[in-house]
């Protein structure tokens, strides 16, 4: 320190020091150390990377502890006595419950968030929903009435919903008002159909990845009892000579069609062409005249009528004949909606399809 001038002088030189400043090799080793380093001949992970697979080891853990307690749950939910209405008063409970409360009206086990109140922000699954409807005798049914706000009025520990919240470490489901929660994912919301993929390293697949959610299905089959299924759909693109028709004839627009090689999407290969024919069929797809026959079924006067509702129909497993019940339920459902308004030549195709919340 040079008293005289009032600044820091270097030792030999002589030089003031300028605050801010540093030498070219000072520089240069500071850039060094903010580039990304090589870990690739590391021998060990890092501490990062054993932080981020700890974290995705507990995540699937919650997972897997979560969808076995609800499958729990519902099996105990049926062993228990049916109301002596049976089927006719579940139908008639959940008609009047989707009246009372709308868009907040929840299935079981569906995905929901906590939307107010102290645990707002966390997600978890629908263990048993509020019951707002109830069975007093045999011939007679009644159910909760909305006030002047237009809600009903919770006052009941049964008129709350068991929610089991992600991460419980204790299991034990929570009771939340039927206003307290929200569906999660939502009806028209984007979702990640492979959960856990970096789509910021991909952006060209990143559409790819996305798909929008049409409604959520109680679907109960294969043992998975304790899996959230929602109906998803989203757009893709092919060629003219990468799709035929499910039913036979020319593709136009409201075609039920699959998918033929060598579109990426395209679900098997030329191997799968029967000797002699020119379509390409898996094993569990429906052929030309089961096909018509599921059309047929959803009494369509044209085929440009194929909508999302139809195609939500032909993934359903319905009472159908046995040459029909092996295909059921459909892996996906491509139905031709438009011409692509930039190239003219690709078709612009909707899939619909069934997606497992992870």
């Amino acid at each position: 320190w040079d008293g005289v001038r009032g600044a820091y002088v270097h030792k030999e030189t002589g030089a003031v020091h300028v605050k801010g400043t540093r030498s070219a090799a000072s520089a240069a080793q500071q850039k060094e150390r903010k580039d990304e380093r090589d870990r690739s001949d590391r021998p060990q992970a890092s501490g990062s990377q054993k932080r981020n697979q700890a974290q995705a080891e507990a995540r699937k853990a919650d997972a897997n502890r979560r969808r076995q307690v609800v499958s729990q749950h519902r099996k105990a939910v049926r062993e228990k006595a049916r109301p002596r209405l049976g089927e006719s008063f579940a139908s008639i409970r959940q008609r009047e419950e989707q009246r009372l409360l709308g868009k907040r009206f929840l299935f079981e086990p569906q995905r929901v968030r906590v939307c107010e109140g102290a645990l707002a922000g966390q997600c978890g699954t629908v263990l048993d929903r509020a019951q707002l409807c109830f069975q007093e005798t045999a011939r007679r049914v009644t159910s909760l009435e909305l006030d002047a706000s237009g809600r009903v009025a919770i006052t009941e520990p049964r008129h709350h919903h068991q929610i089991l919240l992600d991460g419980s470490e204790d299991e034990e489901p929570v009771l939340l008002s039927p206003y307290a929660v929200e569906p999660w994912p939502g009806v028209g919301q984007l979702v990640d159909m492979h959960h856990g993929s970096n789509l910021e390293n991909e952006p060209d697949r990143a559409m790819n990845h996305l798909g929008t959610v049409v409604a959520f299905h109680p679907w109960q089959h294969w043992g998975l009892e304790g899996e959230s299924f929602y109906l998803v759909k989203r757009q893709t693109f092919a060629l003219p000579e990468h799709v035929e028709a499910m039913a036979g004839g020319d593709v136009c627009i409201g075609s039920w069609v699959r998918l033929l090689p060598p579109h990426p999407d395209a679900h098997h290969t030329l191997q799968d062409r029967p000797p002699g024919s020119s379509m390409v069929r898996g094993k569990h797809e429906p052929g030309e005249f089961a096909a018509r026959r599921m059309l047929d079924r959803l009494q369509l006067q044209e085929p440009a009528e194929l909508t999302t509702t139809h195609a939500h129909k032909l993934l359903e497993v319905l009472p159908n004949t046995l040459a029909e019940e092996a295909y059921l339920p459909l892996l996906d459902v491509h139905v031709v909606r438009d011409r692509c308004a930039a190239c003219r030549d690709c078709l612009v195709l909707e899939t619909t399809f069934f997606l497992a919340y992870d």
